[in-house]
């Protein structure tokens, strides 16, 4: 690792300089800065503590952060850390990789170079951490257990990501539960309370600000500081501020994810690669798959609420090969989740589907979930045999609730259950500490075409792949296949008598969704009879995509990609490749070279748009054909968010 003590005066000459030397500056006055580099030495963070202790963040010498102020207001100290003096210094790095068998990438690489920084104000002391990796940077507080602080009350954090212009950005709206837009802005016109991530497209690249390893910390936000940001931490439930917590204490990391380009920041993984590694032990118990929905959202006053109008979804799982069917709300007597309702005979469905090989998830209110009590509740369905539970409405970022999380988490581990979060807080990388947590929400997705005419537009669709799903694991719940023109479209069109609610884009759109979006558990949206007609047995153009998808990956490969506009990705699973492409409201044609493929000959079975797509969305044109390694694909998708999937098999495998 490179690192400099040196006067500010002189800082940017020096560590020019000092590059191939390593060389270390004493000061000759009071002022000390600190520079920490990436391995690949391209990106540079400085800190100094020059009228008050600021970062900055520099790749390729060239500026991304400007200088930042840190620290936090404690209740009974005021302002803590930001006007403290830099006292001693200690390195680290690591070189090396992590599996992992959740997610889009096999192995995963984790390089970087440490510093923590010793600081001291007015004999109060505070380390600040520093890591840098060749894609980003992280930055956490650890405040260590000394006299007069044996607890931290923290009211706010005054950490700030600073630019040099207001630059063009893709920020969260405000929201309880992370179901936002990220519509393009302004750095300036960033709300207050504005849901992570922050994306900032500055002239010498990507910047977007996350947070990873939150697990007894108040949840964190942003909101416009100048042409910056500045973070907003989630006030505590019992309004004592936004942390309580005893010394010794140590913040989630504050991730800067950096990227040159837009290809670049989609293979981004460093929300996952701080988080705390597996703390539940063995995970073989645990298998990722695609999971059949009760009528939610589709259909929904006809077809679901009783333990006859469930099996048609575990049929439908059993039919396409799926492992789960997940039942939603209604079928537990009031707030008892240890009693099902009258209705719906829980221990017959699961014995039914067990016959079918498909295993049930029970949705639980997170209110009921406590009343019952988590342990009873959780021992009690895994009795029954239930192997997964989706909770919902937390509804809050605070600190008991980001607790509250861990607790359950952990629990549900104790009985070999699966978890899926929703009205839940976005991603922060917990999925890796507790590898149960198989999906979550904490995303505006499909549900919402119920909910407001303008929000799952094929723009939102666009820019959730540059934005939340960089943090983890997003339920979307896509798929749907009543897709309709915008001027076609009826909001909750599912409670129409018969009637399906209705999705934007094409269908080859909502096909490509399932593979773009990150989702070990990947709950798709319709009803059998979207899938497969009115009488079951007619099988919808497309719905054979489905059938083999893989949930998780051993290697992506980006191959174009434009915020908001194009999107064009290829990931493997085993021997086998797939494809998948979108774009937002204009027509678009991409080039797609098959380089990623072994030697030999491949088969290719295609989904794509047809001619008449921009106009009859749910018109798909699928085919099979021969490629080689040399073979470069054409694609052309249709206005109004059109797509393509295909699936490549080395020629002579078995399927």
């Amino acid at each position: 690792m490179l690192k400099y003590l040196l006067s500010i005066g002189s800082l940017l000459a020096c560590v020019a300089q000092s590059y191939a030397t390593g060389q270390i500056v004493k000061l000759h006055d009071a002022k000390i800065a600190v520079v920490v580099i990436s391995p690949d030495t391209r990106i540079t963070v400085t800190v100094t503590d020059i009228d008050r202790v600021t970062y900055r963040v520099d790749q390729n010498r060239k500026p991304l952060i400007s200088p930042s102020g840190i620290g936090f207001i404690e209740r009974d100290r005021g302002n803590f850390g930001s006007t403290a003096k830099i006292e001693s210094i200690k390195e680290a790095s690591h070189q090396g990789s992590w599996e992992d068998r959740f997610g889009t990438e096999r192995r995963v690489p984790d390089n970087w170079n440490q510093t923590t920084i010793s600081l001291n104000q007015n004999g109060v002391k505070m380390d600040f951490i520093v890591r840098v990796f060749d894609n980003g940077v992280a930055l956490r507080y650890a405040v260590p257990k000394q006299r007069g602080i044996p607890v931290l009350n923290l009211k706010s954090e005054e950490t700030e990501f600073n630019f040099e212009g207001d630059y063009r950005a893709w920020t969260g709206d405000p929201s309880v539960c992370a179901e936002n837009n990220y519509p393009e802005r302004k750095v300036s016109q960033t709300p207050n309370q504005s849901v992570l991530p922050a994306l900032v497209q500055t002239p010498n690249g990507f910047v977007e600000i996350a947070e990873s390893d939150l697990t007894n910390w108040a949840g964190m936000f942003v909101r416009a500081n100048g042409n910056g940001l500045k973070v907003d931490l989630a006030n505590r439930k019992d309004g004592h501020g936004a942390v309580q917590i005893a010394t010794p204490a140590m913040s989630p990391w504050r991730v800067i994810m950096i990227a040159r380009t837009a290809n670049d920041l989609l293979a981004n993984n460093l929300v996952k690669c701080l988080a705390t590694p597996n703390k539940i032990g063995d995970t073989s118990w645990i298998k990722p798959g695609i999971a059949a929905w009760d009528a939610w959202w589709a259909n929904s006053i006809q077809t679901r609420g009783t333990t006859e109008t469930h099996k048609p979804y575990i049929d439908l799982a059993a039919k396409m090969g799926w492992p789960y069917m997940l039942c939603d709300w209604g079928w537990n007597e009031g707030d008892d989740l240890t009693k099902p309702n009258k209705n719906v005979d829980i221990p017959g469905l699961i014995e039914y589907a067990k016959a079918k090989n498909v295993k049930l998830l029970l949705w639980m209110h997170n209110d009921a979930l406590n009343k019952t009590g988590v342990d009873k509740a959780f021992s009690t369905v895994a009795k029954w045999g239930v192997v997964g539970v989706k909770v919902d409405f937390m509804n809050s970022d605070s600190q008991e609730t980001v607790q509250w999380y861990v607790n359950t988490l952990a629990a549900a581990a104790k009985y070999k259950l699966l978890v899926d979060f929703h009205g839940a807080y976005k991603a922060t990388g917990l999925a890796r500490t507790y590898p149960n947590y198989i999906t979550q929400e904490g995303v505006l997705g499909n549900e919402w075409n119920k909910i407001r005419l303008d929000a799952c537009s094929i723009e939102h669709t666009m820019i959730l792949p540059f934005t939340r799903a960089l943090l983890g694991p997003m339920d979307f719940t896509p798929g749907g296949f009543q897709s309709v023109l915008p001027s076609q479209f009826v909001l909750d069109a599912g409670k129409t008598p018969g009637g399906n609610c209705q999705v934007l884009g094409t269908r080859a759109h909502q096909l490509a969704l399932t593979m773009i979006y990150p989702s070990p558990l990947l709950v798709l949206c319709d009803s059998p009879t979207s899938y497969l007609g009115n009488d079951l047995k007619h099988p919808e153009p497309g719905l054979e995509f489905y059938r083999d998808l893989p949930t998780v990956w051993d290697e992506t490969r980006v191959i174009e990609a434009e915020v908001g506009k194009t999107i064009v990705i290829a990931r493997r699973s085993g021997k086998k490749w797939w494809l998948a492409a979108m774009n937002g409201n204009d027509r678009a044609s991409a080039n797609v070279p098959l380089s990623f493929l072994g030697g030999g000959k491949w088969t290719m079975r295609s989904f794509a748009d047809t001619e008449k797509s921009e106009f009859e969305p749910k018109s798909i044109l699928e085919q099979a054909s021969l490629c080689t390694k040399d073979t470069v694909m054409t694609l052309s998708m249709a206005a109004g968010g059109g797509g393509f999937v295909a699936m490549l098999s080395p020629k002579g495998s078995v399927k």
